[in-house]
């Protein structure tokens, strides 16, 4: 699910807690959630996102405002 095409072999990344919420009837949008964790000594950003299972694919950051989840669009992260 996660490639990191990068030089840096001490930047490792990896999807925790990933899950996918199942589809209803009739719908043909879903979402995944999950936590990027660098696992490595290096700063690693993320600037693109693809699937072979899916069409489209955009990357949010989920946020709590004022006791409300939001999510909004990230176009890259950098994770420490």
């Amino acid at each position: 699910m996660l490639a990191c095409d990068g030089n840096d072999a001490s930047a490792q990344l990896a999807l925790a807690d990933g899950w996918v919420r199942g589809m209803p009837p009739g719908m043909n949008m879903t979402a995944a959630y999950g936590r990027f964790v660098n696992s490595g000594d290096s700063a690693i950003e993320i600037v693109a996102i693809e699937s072979d299972s899916f069409a489209s694919v955009s990357l949010h950051q989920t946020t709590d405002e004022a006791g409300t989840s939001r999510m909004k669009p990230v176009i890259a992260w950098s994770i420490e």
